[in-house]
């Protein structure tokens, strides 16, 4: 009860104290603030303008990550399934990595462009930041497509593969059935997509999430930003109520590890085609970032001379994620147990644990500041605290679901023989149950220590005066185009969040395995 206590309060305090203040603004104030939540003129062009942009790379991204997790799904052991798991743990590199990696790119090849008397390419515009988001988002897509192709039972592949062939299999039976989760990933990469303005901002691209973060900078009102926010947030819990079900059901259905078709399937040449573009694009996002920053640092004593200056900033960063994992991790497992549940009160948890990923990040970071600058409350304010707790506070939700992940695949059968056979609770926890969920508790804390470390919109906001993370300090060189100086931080910053990418997708595969070899025996 008091992990699920401090769950709600990390996640949902600052967003009532927030609505709360909104609220209680003086009259005349929220009467101004009222047309900001209808958006007209401008505001209409950046909200149509962001609902496009993140439409298409959500389109492109699930499209991409269907044909290459057609190639991946069977890459099930022998050295191709590191390449699997590599995919998967790219997914937790900060998309300002991504967007250095393709500037640095597109200015070499306009080099080489204009040296041919060629027109240059663009190096701002919506088709470069969408480029770049679908560069940033691409690994998730590709998790998301393995989830739902997974999903669907080996026997009825097998059933239609003795009638029609493997590509008319896939659009009749694996498509339909695997659809609906499919679309639900579409609904997630849109919303990640729609509620991110690093990327755009990074190529001049202006978003409606950028514009309520530059009012509330810029008038220091929070009515007017809760006020522009609102059409974002209720398109994004639109959203998320139509996938959190889906997410749910996959999260409860029973998961049997390593099955695989009796025969690799054959596609035709066409498809094959299709398949070889999605793995190229694939191959691109995962090399791009690591050849494009190690060619812009040049030497190492390059990179020492970049890297040394900002080592306050990357100790600061390192310590606040791993204090963010930390503080989330156990009330998470919490409000897990509540989602490894079936029936009405596991649909509110799926819905309190959903909802929270609706909110823009400026918003988290506005109400921290509400709640925690107060002289009758602990002096967390402006101290190393904030962007820890604005860390837990956008995380923890995330490592509440892999977690309820893990929980559904331990055998029930073996909780029952403990509770039988244990001389104590404690000792039955700790002797059977904690092996089984460590794997999950790495994961989820290697999950929210890497997307901490590369947390941007909340703690802008929230971070101490003097002690800014690495990723705001990479943020700002970027804006005044210091892209050579910012690419050893960058590479630094890749390798640490790749590092807690690694340990989420080992422990949860090393999980997976271990629940599988126990329920075999």
């Amino acid at each position: 009860m008091a992990g699920r206590g401090l769950f709600l309060f990390l996640v949902y305090v600052p967003l009532l104290v927030l609505a709360a203040s909104a609220a209680g603004g003086a009259a005349t104030t929220r009467i101004e603030a009222l047309a900001l939540a209808i958006p007209i003129g401008r505001q209409w062009s950046l909200f149509w303008r962001s609902i496009a942009l993140a439409l298409g790379v959500a389109v492109v991204g699930t499209a991409a990550g269907v044909l290459a997790a057609t190639v991946l799904q069977p890459w099930r052991s022998g050295p191709r399934r590191y390449l699997r798991w590599l995919v998967l743990a790219m997914i937790p590199v900060p998309p300002y990595v991504h967007a250095l990696a393709w500037m640095a790119v597109l200015f070499r090849f306009n080099s080489r462009l204009t040296a041919w008397d060629w027109p240059a390419l663009p190096l701002t515009g919506s088709l470069v930041a969408g480029w770049v988001e679908l560069m940033a988002l691409l690994p998730l897509a590709v998790g998301l497509a393995l989830v739902a192709l997974d999903a669907v039972p080996p026997e009825l592949i097998e059933a239609g593969r003795i009638a029609r062939s493997d590509v008319r299999v896939l659009a009749r039976v694996v498509l339909p059935l695997a659809g609906p989760l499919i679309l639900a990933g579409t609904g997630l990469l849109f919303l990640l997509s729609v509620l991110d303005y690093s990327i755009p901002s990074l190529f001049q691209v202006n978003v409606y999430a950028l514009a309520i973060f530059a009012d509330y900078s810029a008038t220091g009102q929070v009515v007017r930003a809760l006020a522009m926010a609102l059409p974002m947030v209720i398109l994004a819990v639109m959203v998320v109520a139509l996938t959190q079900s889906r997410w749910r059901q996959a999260a409860e259905r029973p998961v049997r590890p390593g099955a695989a078709l009796s025969a690799p399937p054959a596609w035709p040449s066409w498809f094959r085609l299709l398949q070889g573009l999605a793995l190229v694009v694939l191959m691109l996002q995962m090399l791009v970032p690591f050849a494009s920053l190690l060619a812009s640092v040049g030497s190492w004593n390059h990179f020492v001379e970049t890297v040394v200056p900002a080592r306050d900033e990357l100790a600061f960063s390192l310590g606040i994620a791993a204090a963010a994992a930390a503080l989330c991790t156990l009330p998470a497992l919490a409000v897990a147990h509540r989602l490894a549940l079936r029936g009405r009160h596991a649909r509110w948890w799926w819905a309190l644990a959903s909802l929270p990923l609706a909110v823009p990040a400026p918003l988290v970071g506005i109400g921290m500041i509400l709640l925690w600058n107060r002289p009758s409350l602990p002096p967390l304010y402006n101290s190393a605290a904030m962007p820890v707790l604005a860390g837990a506070a956008r995380f923890a939700p995330l490592a509440a679901i892999v977690l309820a992940a893990q929980l559904r695949r331990i055998d029930p059968l073996l909780v029952d023989a403990m509770r039988v056979y244990q001389r104590h609770p404690a000792g039955g926890w700790l002797r059977v149950q904690l092996p089984m969920l460590a794997p999950g508790l790495l994961a989820a804390g290697g999950l929210v220590f890497a997307l901490t470390l590369g947390e941007l919109g909340a703690t802008l906001l929230v971070a101490p005066p003097g002690r800014g993370t690495l990723t705001i300090r990479i943020y700002n060189y970027l804006h005044f185009g210091a892209s050579d100086a910012v690419a050893g931080l960058c590479l630094v910053m890749t390798a640490a969040t790749l590092a807690g990418g690694i340990l989420t997708v080992t422990a949860f595969a090393a999980g997976s395995r271990l629940l599988a070899g126990g329920t075999k025996t």
